[in-house]
C-alpha cells in the first residue's frame, strides 16, 4: 500500500508542526508520500499567518513530496484535486485527507493505516474525532466522523476528483458517487484505532476565535448546517442555537 496525504494547512502556525511531525516521521520510513496544500480557498476571509511559508520551509528541507501553494482564492475542492493528480502520478493507491488543525501520534496514524491495509474490498474510510470546542479541554461526547481516506481505485473506477469536501467523483464506466452505493462500502475506523484531536472550534486565544469566526462564516456562506454560530453579543463563538445543543465532555482536571 503506497498512501498519499493530502496536508490542508491555511493560517494554522500554532498547530502545523505539531499536526505535519508525525506524517514527516512515516515518510522517512517509507509509509507516506506527503502533498501540502496552502492557498486561501475561495470565499474563505482567514488571514496567512506564516504557515504557508513554513510548508514552503518544509519542502525545501525534503520534510514534505509536494506543495500547491497557488493561486489563492480557488474552490476548496480544485485546490484538493491538484494534489489528488499529483498522488495519482506518483502511483499512490490511497489518498488521506488531514487538515494541519488535526493532531495524531504516530503510533494512532500507524493503526489508522495499519486498518486500512487489512481490507482491499473496503473502498473509503472515515475517521473517528475527538472533536475540541472552545478549548483543549472541552470536546464533543459524539466523536466528529468525517469521510478522510479513499482507494484511488476500486474495481474499474478511478479517483477523479474533489466535488464536496471530503468526498470523491469517480470515472470509469460512468462517472458516479458512490456515497449511497453499496458498491462501494464504507467503513469508520473507531476511536480504539485512532482518536485525533480536532483544534477546528477553539476560541480561548484571539488568533483561534478569528480563526473559528472567519470558518463559521465560510461554512454558512456555503450554505452548509454548521453547529457553530458567532454571536458577539454572547462572547463570540456558540453552538448553533437553531440545532438541539450537544453533549460535551469536560476534562476534569
Amino acid at each position: 500500500m503506497k498512501p498519499g496525504i493530502i496536508f490542508c494547512a491555511w493560517g494554522t502556525l500554532d498547530l502545523v508542526s505539531q499536526s505535519l511531525a508525525p506524517w514527516i516521521e512515516l515518510r522517512r520510513q517509507g509509509k507516506a508520500v506527503i502533498c501540502a496544500v496552502s492557498v486561501r480557498f475561495a470565499g474563505f476571509e482567514g488571514e496567512d499567518d506564516g504557515t504557508r511559508e513554513y510548508l514552503r520551509n518544509a519542502l525545501a528541507k525534503g520534510d514534505i513530496d509536494h506543495l500547491v501553494d497557488g493561486p489563492d482564492n480557488i474552490p476548496e475542492v480544485l485546490a484538493r484535486s491538484m494534489a489528488l493528480n499529483h498522488l495519482r502520478g506518483q502511483g499512490c493507491d490511497i489518498s488521506v485527507v488531514w487538515d494541519s488543525d488535526e493532531v495524531a501520534t504516530e503510533q494512532e496514524l500507524a493503526n489508522m493505516l495499519g486498518f486500512i491495509e487489512r481490507d482491499e474490498f473496503i473502498a473509503a474510510w472515515k475517521f473517528s474525532y475527538r472533536n475540541l470546542v472552545f478549548d483543549e479541554k472541552t470536546w464533543l461526547a459524539e466523536p466528529f466522523t468525517p469521510m478522510r481516506a479513499h482507494r484511488l481505485k476500486h474495481g474499474t473506477y478511478v479517483a477523479d476528483r474533489f466535488y464536496d469536501d471530503n468526498n470523491i467523483m469517480y470515472r470509469g464506466t460512468l462517472t458516479r458517487d458512490f456515497r449511497h452505493d453499496v458498491s462501494f462500502p464504507v467503513v469508520t475506523i473507531p476511536p480504539t484505532i485512532m482518536n485525533p484531536a480536532h483544534y477546528s472550534w477553539l476560541s480561548n486565544t484571539s488568533e483561534r476565535a478569528a480563526r473559528s469566526k472567519a470558518k463559521e462564516k465560510y461554512q454558512r456562506d456555503r450554505g452548509w448546517q454548521c453547529s457553530f454560530s458567532w454571536d458577539d453579543s454572547q462572547g463570540g463563538l456558540i453552538f448553533n442555537p437553531a440545532l438541539p445543543r450537544p453533549k460535551v465532555v469536560r476534562e476534569s482536571t
